[in-house]
């Protein structure tokens, strides 16, 4: 087994800001805001390992038993804050070259607008976004 650092940055960085914002975190945060912080930090960071394991474990088994040349897609996830936008998603899929259409899973959420995401930063953020 060799070390492929091209790998850990790239899955480093995408764990990170998934896991970032999540129920784990805040639970950390309340727990270690109550005393013992290294305590806290070491159940946590046990916890978080087994999932990996698990997760890890999983995936290796998938890989082993699927057929490798029909899960070998790119996913693209868009996020659209009204339905021209949807639409106009719609309207140019059908015009991109169909080898990256057949390899590209395409995911469209359409937003209801408001929220930290599309709030306009003047004025301040969060007085639009109510």
């Amino acid at each position: 087994m060799s070390l492929d650092f091209a790998i850990v940055a790239a899955v480093f960085p995408a764990i990170f800001i998934a896991e970032l914002p999540d129920k784990s975190m805040f639970a950390s945060l309340v727990m270690a805001s109550r005393g013992r912080p290294f305590m806290v930090w070491l159940g946590t960071a046990a916890a978080f390992a087994v999932h990996v394991v698990i997760a890890v474990s999983i995936g290796v088994g998938l890989f082993r038993v699927l057929p490798q040349d029909k899960w070998v897609k790119q996913i693209l996830h868009v996020l659209s804050v009204d339905q021209a936008n949807t639409d106009a998603i719609a309207r140019v899929w059908p015009t991109i070259d169909p080898a990256i259409r057949a390899d590209t899973i395409v995911l469209v959420t359409q937003t209801k607008g408001g929220g930290f995401v599309y709030c306009h930063p003047t004025p301040p953020l969060g007085s639009e976004c109510q």
